[in-house]
């Protein structure tokens, strides 16, 4: 479904506003948990905002700009426990690739963290949309094409659906059967189909 970009929740309040806590949680889906082993009620922003460090808090309510603490939060969730740990040093030990990650250096993170919010995006006067990485962009310019400098941001994607009757729907289809699913405890197994 579509993000409720109005909500003003108590999560948002807690992180300067911004839709960080609502688009995490858009971005997983809800797991098909059988309701006797869930709480009787559970605002899933929260528990993802309690569960930041709590020494951040009073800087990101107080401090920070909310683009900060959007970059934050992107740090402490889909950073690292997406795109590093999933699609980077993962994908890379499994193929023996020994990667780096150069604008992650801890020196150069603190710099570009303290940089102001007009340094690192800006809107483009002739079409309104936003220009990310600004800062970087301007000084690549003289070293890339005119097309690499109005590029999009695109991030690395693998695959998120496999063909149908492919080895790893084959495999999944043998294991993750109603049977198993039931067998769990925790699950229900019609909820778990529908991800297949």
């Amino acid at each position: 479904g579509r993000l409720d970009l109005t909500s003003d929740t108590a999560a948002r309040r807690q992180l300067n506003n911004t839709l960080s806590p609502l688009q995490i949680i858009a971005y997983i889906p809800p797991l098909p948990f059988k309701k006797s082993c869930l709480p009787p009620s559970i605002d899933t922003q929260m528990l993802y905002t309690e569960s930041l460090p709590q020494l951040a808090l009073p800087k990101i309510m107080e401090k920070w700009h909310p683009l900060h603490t959007a970059e934050y939060v992107f740090i402490r969730s889909n950073l690292q426990n997406l795109i590093l740990s999933h699609l980077g040093d993962r994908g890379e030990m499994a193929h023996s690739i020994e990667g780096r990650t150069p604008f992650l250096d801890h020196k150069l993170t603190e710099y570009v963290n303290s940089l102001p919010p007009s340094m690192k995006i800006r809107r483009d006067p002739q079409t309104g949309e936003w220009i990310e990485k600004w800062v970087l962009r301007e000084a690549a310019k003289p070293f890339i094409t005119e097309e690499l400098y109005k590029r999009k941001k695109h991030p690395y994607s693998a695959p998120l659906q496999f063909p149908v009757d492919g080895p790893l729907h084959m495999l999944l289809k043998k294991l993750v059967t109603e049977s198993n699913v039931d067998d769990l405890g925790f699950m229900e197994a019609e909820g778990v189909e529908e991800m297949a």
